[in-house]
């Protein structure tokens, strides 16, 4: 900061104090972010190093327009609609999809037949997997043998047959995690046991997705 003195000169009376203090805050601040970028790149390596370990365990066979892909979790096979072609690559294990028109329904074949080659890899190296959360007193989750047995209020238990396909894991009262190698499958059996008490907008009470964003009400009030 500039001062005046008596005779008019102007004194530069620094007021490092504050200022070395802003310094010193700035830099933790950027130290801890460099930090926590450094722990985010270091997981990231490592699960990149974890997956790229799965998918070199996956193979790939294509006979015609039936695809087989065998990995660490099981194998999984589906046919291709015939408005795509598949060439596999054996040395490098490589798939690709090509259109066979130039067409708006072979376009979009062809995007989906991508996405699914690509879901059945993932499902046959890592999975996957929906978690679902309880909230509300007295509603809660356990398993009788392989199947799922709810409590959510009602006159009686809700018992879910577990497909074949699925595994089921309670892993509180309060928390359930549907895993297995079909994405669809897992998705559909996550909402069928979230349709048994969805999330109710006042209270929040019911079966949500885990991370879900509940659109909440503002309750009545009496006068």
């Amino acid at each position: 900061m500039a001062f005046l003195d008596n005779s008019g000169d102007i004194i530069i009376d620094a007021v490092l104090t504050d200022t070395s203090s802003d310094l010193k805050n700035l830099n933790k601040d950027v130290s801890d972010e460099l930090n926590k970028l450094m722990t985010k790149e270091k997981y990231l390596n490592h699960q990149f190093a974890a997956l790229s370990a799965d998918y070199r365990e996956v193979k790939v066979k294509l006979e015609g327009q039936k695809i087989s892909v065998d990995g660490p979790k099981g194998s999984l096979s589906r046919i291709l609609p015939s408005l795509v072609c598949c060439t596999l690559d054996e040395g490098k294990q490589q798939l690709f999809i090509e259109k066979t028109q130039d067409t708006r329904l072979s376009q979009a074949l062809f995007g989906l037949s991508r996405t699914l080659v690509a879901n059945m890899v993932t499902g046959v190296s890592t999975g996957f997997q929906k978690r679902l959360t309880i909230t509300g007193v007295g509603y809660r989750a356990q398993m009788d043998g392989k199947d799922l047995v709810l409590n959510m209020g009602y006159s009686h238990p809700v018992k879910m047959i577990t497909p074949k396909e699925l595994t089921i894991q309670v892993e509180s009262p309060t928390s359930v995690v549907v895993s297995g190698m079909q994405k669809d499958m897992v998705g559909e059996f996550a909402a069928k046991i979230r349709s048994v008490r969805p999330p109710e907008p006042y209270k929040g009470k019911g079966i949500a997705y885990e991370g879900e964003i509940i659109r909440r009400k503002a309750g009545k009030t009496g006068k």
